[in-house]
């Protein structure tokens, strides 16, 4: 009778080792995949970050940093000759769009787009699009001003 017993528990105590130890690999696991999502929308971002260098060749933007030190998480863009930049940002936060400028000397000269976090490509295209619409404004403000 002993020996039953102590078998019994012993299967018993084989299935909770079992739960802990799956528990902790489980966890592990999708940690490791939830963190591979992250970097794979944060690569997506930089790799589309081209994407926004060509819009702004073809829009008049300038890329601000030198070709091979672009930052993987800001984009700093000299906006289009005839456009102010504290213009540009002041029309696109009506629009309700969170833009940034550059800072001291560079505040009314640059606009920044950040792609890092929770922004995924769709939100930089629609931003992109805000900024040609704000800077179609702006040059019919200018011409009608003029």
């Amino acid at each position: 009778m002993r020996t039953r017993i102590n078998a019994n528990r012993r299967r018993g105590s084989a299935l909770v080792e079992f739960s802990l130890c799956a528990l902790v690999l489980l966890s592990l696991l999708f940690g490791i995949m939830d963190w591979a999502w992250v970097f794979y929308q944060h690569q997506t971002i930089v790799w589309r970050t081209s994407d926004a260098a060509r819009w702004a060749a073809a829009n008049g933007f300038a890329i601000f940093a030198e070709k091979g030190a672009a930052s993987p998480t800001v984009t700093s863009m000299i906006p289009p000759a005839g456009v102010n930049a504290e213009e540009l940002n002041k029309a696109l936060k009506a629009a309700k769009w969170t833009t940034g400028s550059g800072y001291g000397k560079l505040k009314a000269t640059n606009v920044r787009i950040g792609h890092m976090g929770d922004v995924d490509v769709a939100s930089v295209k629609n931003y992109l699009k805000a900024h040609e619409e704000a800077i179609t404004g702006l040059r019919a403000k200018a011409a009608v001003s003029a």
